[in-house]
């Protein structure tokens, strides 16, 4: 799948924090979209309380990680990444 706009943006903040607490990076997100490792992308299941969010899952380290983000004007943010146990099973141990 390929992304057609003019990039990805995240908060350095929240970056530091995932690489502290979550030990992954945005970066390592982007990379895993870039060499094509994106498992799904999906609206957020609840709009009314994340309006206009998706998640992209993406492969990272042979694990599903979920990546909310929101697109803002030609680029995509992106929120958080978590580990998903349930997309982990879904996709990658069928």
């Amino acid at each position: 799948m390929k992304f057609r706009f003019a990039g990805f943006e995240w908060s350095e903040e929240k970056n530091l924090w995932l690489k502290l607490e979550r030990g992954v990076s945005f970066e390592e997100v982007l990379k895993a979209i870039q060499k094509g490792d994106v498992l799904d992308i999906r609206r957020h299941p609840n709009q009314e309380k994340y309006p206009g969010q998706y998640l992209i899952v993406v492969k990272i380290k042979d694990y599903a990680w979920v990546v909310p983000c929101k697109l803002e004007g030609d680029k995509i943010k992106l929120i958080t990444a978590y580990p998903s146990r349930k997309f982990t099973k879904t996709f990658l141990r069928q």
